[in-house]
């Protein structure tokens, strides 16, 4: 079995942290993205790499979901 890698949290802003993978993410040409943030500076406790890991883990399922979806209509 492996172990699971040590968490490492710090304190982040949210809103910031969203953006900037928004930024930085490669997008699909025909995925329109849009972001609306309320959280003005909230902060949380958070390990910045695996929460950056779940966003790229959570997108890239939406948009293989959104093409398999469009290839069946």
């Amino acid at each position: 079995f492996t172990r699971t890698p040590k968490i490492h949290t710090e304190l982040r802003d949210v809103d910031l942290m969203l953006r900037h993978f928004v930024d930085e993410f490669t997008w699909p040409t025909d995925i329109e993205r849009k972001i609306e943030l309320h959280a003005d500076e909230a902060q949380v406790s958070i390990d910045p790499d695996r929460f950056s890991q779940c966003l790229v883990n959570v997108v890239n399922n939406a948009i293989d979901a959104m093409h398999e979806s469009a290839a069946k209509a």
